[in-house]
């Protein structure tokens, strides 16, 4: 498993990550105010799928304001890389 987090550059953000596993892939999205470390629990999913996890823009160590109009944008840009 891959511990290590990994960041991505946006256009006035840079979203932290990480991904850990293989095969299938889970995207977990944390809520208002959290970070992708709320997803620990689940990380034991990552021995029999891919598990990606993501601080939104302005949450956990990811840079740029929050904004719920970029979320969906960020999450695109972060399943294409």
């Amino acid at each position: 498993m891959n511990r290590a987090h990994r960041e991505l550059q946006l256009p006035g953000a840079r979203l932290r990550y990480r991904d850990d596993g293989a095969g299938r892939a889970v995207v977990f999205v944390h809520g208002w105010t959290l970070d992708l470390d709320v997803w620990d629990p689940q990380l034991a999913l990552a021995a029999e799928l891919r598990v990606l996890r993501y601080d939104r823009r302005g949450f956990g160590l990811s840079s740029g304001t929050p904004s719920l109009d970029s979320d969906v944008d960020d999450l695109r840009a972060l399943l294409h890389a």
